[in-house]
């Protein structure tokens, strides 16, 4: 199973329904940059403060409540 999904398994406490495509969905990236080295170089200032289970975390606690009332 994918990293995130186990991760999203962890924050719900649901398992996922999930299947996974080789076919693009319209607004998938590209391409992704994951090497920030430059960017940290332009801007020593700036700090990353959320790791992906921070990100997948937030995204389910501002979203839970219009996802139950979807589907109640």
């Amino acid at each position: 199973m994918a990293g995130a999904m186990k991760i999203c398994e962890e924050i719900t406490g649901r398992e996922m329904k999930w299947a996974y495509t080789s076919e693009n969905r319209i607004g998938d990236h590209i391409w992704w940059i994951s090497a920030t080295d430059k960017f940290k170089n332009h801007y020593p200032n700036w700090k990353q403060t959320f790791d992906v289970p921070g990100i997948l975390r937030d995204i389910y606690e501002k979203n839970v409540e219009r996802w139950r009332a979807e589907h109640s």
